[in-house]
């Protein structure tokens, strides 16, 4: 039961075989628009798609149902991804216990004093900059745009 599972490796941050939600609801809404254009067809004929003594009214509230479920289902697996693809990118920032006095250099719109307070390792190392002059903007900038003082 290979197709609802994430291939190994298949790429990204969830590199584990984990079961993939939206795989299924994709083939459950599939079925639910099949279904609803099959009983739309037959609504009113004497003959067809029986749908076990439901009138109209009732057909409808059960396809609203089912694909209100399915599109839940998939919103939930896709946020759950999202949250767990976050975590595991935020795994790597490391807070700084004190904030470090720091002046971004001049090549990145001009020299700006303020602190460091984060750091996050990756391709480059990077800090998060916080300017002290109003107004105070948080922004991410490489290491060598920063100039941190030596204690």
């Amino acid at each position: 039961m290979g197709w609802p599972l994430n291939k190994k490796n298949e790429g990204g941050l969830i590199s584990s075989e984990t079961f993939n939600l939206t795989r299924i609801t994709t083939v459950l809404a599939a079925g639910a628009a099949t279904l609803a254009a099959v009983g739309g067809a037959t609504a009113d004929k004497g003959s067809g798609f029986v749908w076990a003594g439901f009138d109209a009214t009732q057909r409808t509230a059960l396809i609203v149902a089912a694909v209100t479920a399915i599109a839940l289902i998939s919103s939930a697996d896709i946020v759950g991804r999202a949250i767990a693809a976050g975590k595991a990118e935020n795994t790597k920032l490391q807070v700084l216990a004190d904030p470090r006095a720091a002046k971004l250099k001049a090549g990145s719109g001009g020299s700006k004093d303020g602190v460091v307070v984060a750091l996050r390792p990756g391709q480059t190392l990077q800090v998060l900059f916080i300017t002290t002059e109003p107004p105070q903007t948080a922004s991410w900038q490489n290491f060598d745009e920063v100039h941190i003082p030596h204690v």
